[in-house]
C-alpha cells in the first residue's frame, strides 16, 4: 500500500482461530470440522455469530451446538413466534385482519433497535443475539404471566405482535432462510394509517437439531 502511495489502515479487525474440542484443527490429527456436513446452514451461522470471535478463539463442540440450537435458538426465540401464531390461529383463524395500534414510536421497540445497533457498532454479533434473546424472554414471560392461551385478546396481541415482528426483522441478519419462511406466513400492512396483521398460514419453520 505504501508503495502505491496509499495510506495503510490504522486499525485491523481480526477474528480468532476455530478450535475443535479446545484443540487446533489439523488434518493430521483428524479433527477438522466439515461445515458441509451440517444440514441447517442457519444453525451453523447462529453458532458462528454466537462465538464472539473478535479477540477470542472459537471452539466447535457438537454437544454444545445441539444444546445451543435446541434450547436457546429454538426454545427461546423460534418457539415463541410459532407459539403466538398458533394461538392466533386457534382464536381467530387464518386470514383474519387483526387491527394493531401504531407501534412505530413504541419505546420498547425503539430501545430494542438501538441496543442491537450499538452491539453491531461494537462488533459484537454475540451481544446482538443476546439482545434478541432478552426481548424474546420478555415476550415469553408476558405470555406465561397473563396466561394468554386462555384469553388471546387484542390487548395482548397489541403488546406481543409488534415486538415479535421487530424480533423477526432483526433476526433476518442471523437466520436468513428461516426468517424468509417466517415472513411468508404473515404480513403487517398499513391501511388508512392503521396497522393490520394477517396470518396467512401456519407451518413449522424449524426442526430440532439431531446428533447425526
Amino acid at each position: 500500500l505504501m508503495a502505491l502511495n496509499i495510506t495503510p489502515p490504522k486499525n485491523l479487525l481480526v477474528h480468532g482461530w476455530w478450535l475443535a474440542e479446545q484443540k487446533n484443527m489439523s488434518k493430521f490429527v483428524g479433527n477438522v470440522i466439515d461445515p458441509y456436513t451440517i444440514k441447517e446452514k442457519d444453525y451453523l451461522r447462529y453458532l458462528c455469530l454466537k462465538q464472539d470471535l473478535i479477540g477470542h478463539d472459537g471452539n466447535f463442540n457438537k454437544n454444545h451446538m445441539i444444546n445451543l440450537i435446541n434450547n436457546e435458538l429454538i426454545g427461546k426465540i423460534l418457539n415463541l413466534i410459532y407459539r403466538v401464531f398458533a394461538l392466533i390461529t386457534k382464536k381467530y383463524g387464518l386470514t383474519t385482519e387483526i387491527l394493531l395500534e401504531d407501534f412505530n414510536l413504541r419505546e420498547d421497540i425503539l430501545l430494542l433497535k438501538d441496543k442491537c445497533l450499538k452491539q453491531m457498532e461494537n462488533f459484537s454479533p454475540k451481544g446482538y443475539i443476546n439482545t434478541l434473546l432478552e426481548y424474546s424472554s420478555l415476550c415469553n414471560q408476558y405470555i406465561d404471566h397473563h396466561t394468554i392461551w386462555k384469553d388471546c385478546s387484542l390487548l395482548h396481541l397489541n403488546y406481543l405482535l409488534p415486538l415479535i415482528h421487530e424480533i423477526i426483522e432483526l433476526l433476518a441478519g442471523v437466520l436468513v432462510e428461516t426468517t424468509e419462511k417466517i415472513k411468508s406466513l404473515y404480513t403487517i400492512k398499513i391501511v388508512a394509517h392503521k396497522n393490520i396483521f394477517i396470518l396467512y398460514k401456519l407451518e413449522s419453520f424449524f426442526s430440532k437439531m439431531e446428533e447425526e
